[in-house]
């Protein structure tokens, strides 16, 4: 398995299958370069883009040891990437899981820019913990909506000394979490 970081998370799955299977690789992530010859100084041809899938042709090793993959970019054009920007998958599901992932998410962002684009006059701080998809103290329920969509749950209640208060529920993959309002704003959430 190779695996290597660069340029903060960027990183690409290859699928790799036994046999005379076609063998798939996903861009999850950032960019990376797609070089017209098999070498780390050569012409690059393109920079893959985050959901690009290309099909793995072949595998070469040059003079100094490196693998690479040669891909195919488009009908007619076969170019090559480092495999050390790889890391091998089971199998087709595990391959179909992350491309599903990859596109929610990047529906997700999607979601979240068309909504700022409607609230130029959201404070930075507002805006910045959107943008990534985050909360914070002080949000509005319009807010947390814009930056983790609707509630999968939601309470209301009455507490003598606060008030009215209400209670999100999210069931993130990871783990739920509950946020907590008051007055329609974000006063707490657990992690």
């Amino acid at each position: 398995m190779f695996n290597r970081t660069v340029s903060g998370s960027l990183f690409l799955l290859f699928l790799g299958l036994e046999g005379n299977c076609a063998r798939q690789m996903i861009v999850t992530s950032a960019i990376t370069e797609i070089f017209t010859t098999p070498e780390l100084e050569g012409e690059v041809y393109k920079l893959a883009q985050k959901e690009e899938v290309f099909e793995v042709l072949d595998k070469f090793f040059d003079d100094s040891g490196t693998v690479w993959f040669r891909i195919k970019v488009d009908q007619d054009s076969n170019k090559w990437v480092d495999a050390k920007l790889v890391r091998y998958l089971k199998d087709d599901q595990q391959a179909d899981e992350i491309k599903r992932k990859v596109q929610e998410d990047a529906s997700d962002k999607k979601r979240r820019y068309g909504i700022l684009r409607k609230h130029p006059d959201w404070p930075r701080r507002i805006v910045e913990r959107v943008r990534s998809g985050q909360i914070c103290l002080g949000m509005t329920m319009e807010q947390i909506r814009a930056s983790w969509g609707n509630p999968d749950k939601e309470q209301k209640g009455f507490m003598v000394g606060i008030g009215e208060y209400t209670i999100w529920f999210y069931n993130f993959e990871k783990s739920p979490v509950i946020v907590s309002l008051e007055k329609g704003t974000v006063t707490g959430w657990s992690e």
